[in-house]
């Protein structure tokens, strides 16, 4: 499995964050003025970390995370690599809890991740 640095670690406190190709494409199909908050928000977490507001990151299911931007909802895992966070799916969304359907795709993403770091398959890089 491919992780693409979207994200170079910045601080001490801050994190490397590496996205899926799915990711990838998500961000870059966001409207200018949604992708700018997102982007805010991931630079955010490459120079100081995740943040302790809940409003903008908190557990969402098992060991997958989400990081919230207005309405931009991105799930992360935590990677093998020391303060390295790895983006595993994206979606827009009014309401606070995420649609079945998604958290369906999220959990799918996080076994075939989980799968990668037993077997060795992870890559990092572009």
């Amino acid at each position: 499995m491919k992780f693409t640095l979207i994200e170079e670690q910045q601080g001490e406190e801050g994190f490397a964050i590496y996205a899926t190709a799915e990711v990838v494409l998500f961000l870059d199909n966001l409207d200018d003025e949604v992708c700018e908050k997102a982007s805010s928000l991931l630079a955010h977490v490459a120079e100081h970390g995740i943040p302790r507001n809940r409003e903008k990151s908190k557990k969402l299911i098992d060991e997958i995370y989400e990081l919230k931007a207005y309405q931009v909802r991105l799930a992360y895992l935590y990677g093998e690599r020391r303060r390295t966070i790895l983006m595993i799916h994206g979606l827009t969304k009014k309401s606070d809890d995420w649609p079945k359907n998604h958290i369906k795709v999220a959990r799918r993403v996080c076994a075939e991740v989980q799968d990668a770091f037993r077997k060795g398959t992870v890559k990092y890089g572009d």
